[in-house]
């Protein structure tokens, strides 16, 4: 699912923080019970950076295990609201000062809401959809960070998942983002089976699927199927053919 629809940035009057988390695993309508077991900010005017590791209940499934390293992170605290705030403390980077971004936000504003925090969170990766320059190429081949890294720099990301090299790599799209021409709604299917095609031509093949994707999502790739849908056209009657015709109605 894609992010809530986002306003162009425009002149920086907030602090910008990137914000990065990493997790036990990825929940899903069924698994719920996974913990945020790193967390990562960044000023972007000031560059200063922060990384906690946080312990959970539950082990690191075997993916995490592979980047981290250990199976469960033992004897450290637990990440809570209030850690969390301590963080962007320790940077001057919290409260209504900041503008909140991230890449590929929604996860992350799920796994906070568990802890009782809920922020806006900007997507730079939702910036790279809607820009005339990319939009295409990350239907075609690939929307994660590291893709579209290579996609903007034509470099190799040097990226692991355990510490702030995520942060870099996602500030200098946060910068390239801001070179970009926007659109305000999306022109070809982002993901899914269809994906590369244009959203005028899916909203016609597949209608119901896009019916059904828009009652049950209000992010950018709903609000695009809705431009999309063609206005309805209603029938000119002559003013002839609504006359009643009273020899035709029985008037008892």
């Amino acid at each position: 699912m894609l992010s809530q629809i986002s306003e162009p940035v425009c002149a920086m009057s907030k602090k910008s923080v990137l914000l990065d988390f990493e997790f036990t695993g990825l929940d899903s309508d069924y698994i719920t019970d996974n913990e945020i077991i790193q967390a990562k900010a960044m000023v972007v005017e000031s560059g200063k950076v922060a990384c906690k590791n946080f312990g959970s209940k539950i082990p690191l499934s075997a993916h995490v295990q592979l980047t981290h390293g250990v199976t469960v992170y033992k004897g450290k605290s637990k990440f809570t609201q209030a850690a969390f705030n301590g963080l962007l403390r320790s940077l001057g980077g919290g409260g209504t000062d900041a503008e909140f971004w991230g890449w590929g936000v929604e996860q992350d504003k799920k796994m906070l809401k568990k802890y009782g925090i809920e922020i806006e969170i900007k997507d730079v990766q939702e910036r790279f959809r809607l820009s005339e320059e990319f939009e295409v190429r990350l239907a075609r081949e690939g929307a994660g960070l590291e893709e579209v890294y290579f996609l903007a720099t034509g470099k190799k990301p040097q990226v692991n998942h355990d510490g702030v090299s995520e942060l870099d790599a996602i500030k200098t799209l946060f910068d390239i983002s801001l070179t970009l021409t926007p659109r305000p709604t999306l022109t070809v299917m982002p993901f899914g089976f269809c994906r590369g095609m244009p959203i005028t031509e899916y909203v016609q093949q597949y209608r119901r699927q896009a019916d059904g994707y828009r009652f049950h999502n209000s992010d950018v790739l709903a609000a695009s199927l809705t431009a999309a849908i063609p206005a309805p056209t209603y029938r000119q009657w002559d003013d002839d053919e609504c006359d009643d015709d009273e020899d035709e109605w029985d008037d008892e």
